[in-house]
């Protein structure tokens, strides 16, 4: 009884209550360094770095297996403790028709993270026009000159 009582109270400590992700049209994870990948329930997706408008690249439908990713979500909602210094990685959920989403950070799920910028990056979106050959050109030399952090330390070509 005194064992089971421990592994509850440091589970409750621990963890972080799951939103409704259930609800959410698509899900971010945003890293300490500001690179972020943005996956939709289609399976496509977003990802680059910071915030400009020119700083990320479209992702095709299908590459990611939304329903996996959320799954693995929830572990990390379950089981990782809250994390908000660097190096961290922040998780939100996008709902219809809501603006306005809340960050949780956690500590890095390396695998989970590598994965997704490897999938993400084998499978953007053929750039046609010219806004989308400059928007892959700076996302590529964002990558080139500081990748994520996760990649840092290996090829930074990472294939």
């Amino acid at each position: 009884m005194i064992t089971t009582l421990f592994v509850c109270l440091a589970f409750s400590v621990h963890a972080v209550e799951m939103p409704e992700s259930k609800k959410a049209i698509s899900i971010d994870i945003r890293l300490s360094d500001n690179w972020w990948v943005s996956i939709a329930k289609d399976g496509s997706g977003t990802y680059g770095f910071g915030g400009g408008m020119m700083n990320h690249v479209e992702i095709k439908k299908g590459t990611f297996q939304y329903s996996n990713i959320l799954d693995s979500i929830e572990q990390i909602f379950y089981s990782k403790p809250k994390h908000d210094e660097p190096p961290y990685m922040g998780i939100s959920f996008h709902k219809k028709g809501v603006g306005e989403t809340r960050e949780y950070p956690f500590a890095v799920d390396t695998k989970l993270v590598e994965k997704l910028f490897k999938l993400a990056r084998n499978n953007v979106v053929l750039p046609i026009s010219e806004t989308e050959i400059n928007k892959d050109g700076i996302v590529k030399s964002y990558w080139l000159s500081q990748p994520p952090f996760i990649f840092e330390t290996r090829d930074k070509n990472n294939k």
